[in-house]
């Protein structure tokens, strides 16, 4: 059909997890990376998913927005900070033209940087690393564009079926 289908539509998810988490196994490589505390993770967000199939074309679209926030009682003064993956934004666009045993695909992903902890220096005598709030600065946006090439080789003797995929990527 010629019609949109929007697939999955999610909002907002808050998970709390009260257990000790050892910040190391966090991935923090700031002030943070030896320091144990009990916290708490925080989830918002919404993904719009939409496929659209016109003849040997299919054409998916994808958007999500979320915030990913932890919050250690203990650590950066009780003040919740963006989660080592948080990824604000994302778009994703998919298409693919199949004609016969031919496949021709094409994919662009873009998204906004993952935070990260910035080095402002050492102290007074050197011996220690100073940071700046944590997960307070962004990387530079992501885009990544991929294309594909599938053609699928079907052989059948002695009443078996065979099928052979060669894919370029």
């Amino acid at each position: 059909s010629n019609s949109f289908k929007i697939l999955a539509i999610w909002v907002g998810v808050n998970l709390l997890f009260l257990i000790l988490f050892k910040s190391r196994s966090q991935g923090f490589q700031n002030q943070f990376q030896n320091e144990s505390d009990i916290g708490s993770y925080n989830v918002k967000g919404i993904d719009f998913l939409i496929q659209k199939n016109i003849q040997n074309f299919t054409t998916w679209l994808s958007y999500s927005f979320t915030e990913n926030d932890y919050s250690f009682e203990n650590l950066n003064n009780a003040i919740s900070f963006p989660n080592n993956t948080d990824i604000t934004n994302q778009i994703n666009f998919s298409s693919t033209y199949t004609y016969n045993n031919l496949s021709l695909g094409l994919s662009l992903n873009w998204h906004s940087g993952n935070p990260f902890t910035r080095v402002t220096g050492t102290n007074t005598t050197g011996t220690a690393i100073e940071f700046e709030n944590s997960n307070s600065s962004q990387l530079k946006f992501f885009f990544r564009l991929d294309s594909s090439i599938t053609i699928i080789l079907k052989l059948e003797k002695l009443m078996l079926k065979q099928e052979f995929l060669f894919g370029i990527y």
